[in-house]
């Protein structure tokens, strides 16, 4: 388990609270508040503290207040 970030999710013109729950070399596992209408291959732009990333959806699960979410790096 790497250390928690809090940051926001834009997606369809909505924000979604968010923090980070593992982050390696190849990608970024994350939990979301709420109900993001984000799907399996959308490229998120991510903004993490002073670190910015484009992220495919690689997996996501549905919780009954949120999302977990599996991201890989885009180049």
């Amino acid at each position: 388990m790497g250390k928690v970030i809090p940051f926001v999710i834009s997606c369809q013109d909505q924000d979604f609270e968010a923090s980070t729950s593992d982050i390696s070399e190849k990608g970024i596992g994350i939990k979301i508040s709420g109900r993001p209408p984000i799907v399996i291959g959308d490229i998120l732009d991510l903004i993490i503290s002073d670190f910015s990333m484009e992220a495919k959806v690689m997996w996501i699960k549905r919780l009954s207040n949120g999302a977990l979410a599996g991201l890989q790096r885009v180049h």
